[in-house]
């Protein structure tokens, strides 16, 4: 019996990649492979928001497209999904593989966000509200004032606390989605992005 595997040299070709859905070529080291051989598994059951088809078939290989959508609460994180054999044909066997794929995360300029600010002498309370719709809170932060790039502070909760301003000072409070690294293509990350508010201190 031939034994199949994904051909890790070709990578994970993402074709489209959004917040909640991707689409991906992914390439077998066998030719003969359907894709009704294979079925998408996400925390140990098959996901029903996964096709499979064919791409394109190659000498030696066979190219297969997945696309999933419906993949929720991931925006701006790794989504972690293996490729199990459902059914055997042609005398072969595919060995299961789990991959990962860096899911869109949402845009800081395009997206509605709740900023509240509260303050009390010289500390100022930022609130961003639904801020894990975006993405991994590992990667927003606030810079307290954008004149010191010390200033940078990270999320308790979506709360932000920055201290020890300058009464009287206009602070320009940033709110930044900080470079994600996608980790399915070497070497390249989603950008950053921020949006600010100037703020006087102890107003």
């Amino acid at each position: 019996m031939e034994t199949c595997s994904v051909d890790l040299s070709r990578g994970i070709n993402v074709t489209s990649r959004a917040s909640s859905s991707f689409s991906a070529l992914i390439t077998y080291n066998c030719s003969s492979i359907y894709s009704y051989e294979l079925t998408v598994i996400f925390n140990d059951t098959s996901y029903p928001s996964c096709y499979i088809s064919q791409y394109q078939y190659l000498q030696y290989s066979t190219i297969l497209s997945v696309t999933c959508s419906g993949i929720y609460n991931k925006a701006g994180r790794n989504w972690t999904f293996s490729l199990v054999q459902q059914s055997i044909y042609n005398n072969h066997f595919i060995l299961n593989k789990t991959l990962q794929i860096s899911l869109e995360p949402e845009s800081i300029n395009s997206y509605i966000y709740d900023i509240r600010i509260h303050q009390n002498a010289s500390t100022v309370l930022v609130s961003v509200q639904n801020c894990l719709e975006i993405s991994d809170p590992k990667y927003l932060v606030v810079q307290c004032n954008s004149s010191e790039p010390s200033s940078i502070v990270n999320s308790n909760n979506c709360t932000y606390i920055c201290t020890n301003l300058q009464p009287g000072i206009e602070a320009n409070i940033s709110f930044i989605r900080l470079p994600i690294p996608i980790i399915d293509t070497i070497g390249q990350e989603f950008p950053e992005e921020s949006i600010f508010k100037l703020e006087k201190i102890g107003k």
